[in-house]
């Protein structure tokens, strides 16, 4: 059995949080875009030495990024396209802030 962290267990569900906030941009930009964002991946990778901060399993680069706290909105009002290739769409692009 693997002993979870119940410092990342998210302190506030996603859909509570989108109803707080009435689903504005600055809220989305947050909770659905910044964790795309390469940089911010990258960040997380290094900051938690590539292991799950709530399991301890290794992780590599395709991890997904989930928030702890999503009562927050995005500062960032620019966004930028980023390369996000898949095998059916090796040329795809996404956005985040």
């Amino acid at each position: 059995m693997i002993d979870m962290n119940p410092k990342v267990i998210p302190k506030n569900q996603s859909m509570d949080m989108k109803e707080k906030h009435q689903g504005k941009e600055e809220w989305k930009m947050f909770a659905r875009r910044v964790q795309k964002n390469p940089f911010v991946k990258n960040h997380l990778l290094y900051r938690e030495n590539q292991k799950c901060s709530w399991c301890g399993w290794s992780i590599d680069k395709e991890f997904v990024v989930h928030h702890i706290d999503y009562d927050h909105v995005c500062e960032y009002k620019i966004m930028r396209e980023y390369p996000s290739p898949t095998v059916k769409r090796p040329k795809k692009n996404g956005k985040s802030p």
